[in-house]
């Protein structure tokens, strides 16, 4: 019998499925990432909580899971390219690639052959785990994502923030039902573990912006998905 054919299928079971030999990071995403402008020690820095009870990281099943959700920013230029001119809503993900968080250890990195396919652009976290991201200094327009989508939650929201130099957004966000019978749409928070008992509204989150001077030699922390406050 010949074992080629056999070899390639396992190899791409293995590429594509969340097995031990790489973790399905990335479900439904790909773009590749760009160069975020005017980058002056400004970042977007976020931890969202594991609202849910669920391991982050279950290490002794064979087909292991890490819980993940996708957060894609998009920065509205000021100065589009062609032919897009200022008023017609030009915006692009600013998310940085995979290379950025290579040091992370939050064990959801893809292969490199995955990223020359699909793209290299990183826009998939897991919780409980501090991530920064860059941002361009000043006055500007973003719109922020947020994919839960093992519990088929999802929001968006798009925010003006002036955002000085030497300084960070902190990023918050919460599980809430959004009633969008009204406008503009009623955000109800919940609370941690709360699922059930609000029924109003679509399931989504709530976003929260508080602008904050960076500590000095503060450096973007290292993941432990690994410890048992991580479930």
């Amino acid at each position: 019998m010949n074992k080629l054919p056999l070899f390639y299928l396992l190899l791409g079971l293995c590429l594509f499925y969340n097995t031990r030999c790489i973790s399905l990071a990335g479900v439904g995403r790909s773009g590749f990432s760009r160069e975020v402008p005017n980058v002056k020690n400004t970042y977007l820095k976020f931890n969202i909580r594991n609202y849910k009870d669920r391991k982050n990281y279950d290490p002794d099943s064979w087909f292991y899971k890490i819980n993940q959700f996708i957060l894609l920013v998009e920065w509205f230029d000021s100065e589009p390219p062609f032919p897009y001119t200022k008023n017609s809503g030009y915006s692009f993900p600013i998310n940085p690639p995979e290379s950025y968080y290579q040091n992370k250890e939050d064990k959801i990195g893809r292969m490199r052959i995955r990223q020359i396919l699909n793209g290299d652009r990183r826009d998939y976290f897991i919780f409980d785990c501090e991530y920064w991201m860059p941002m361009p200094a000043g006055l500007g327009k973003f719109k922020f994502y947020m994919n839960d989508y093992e519990n088929g939650r999802i929001s968006e929201v798009t925010k003006e923030l002036n955002l000085p130099e030497n300084h960070s957004i902190r990023l918050a966000i919460h599980p809430a039902r959004i009633d969008y019978s009204k406008y503009p749409p009623t955000v109800i928070h919940l609370q941690v573990g709360e699922n059930k008992n609000s029924q109003e509204g679509r399931k989504g989150f709530a976003f929260e912006f508080q602008i904050e001077e960076n500590k000095p030699g503060d450096v973007e922390p290292k993941c432990n998905v690994d410890s048992s406050e991580n479930r």
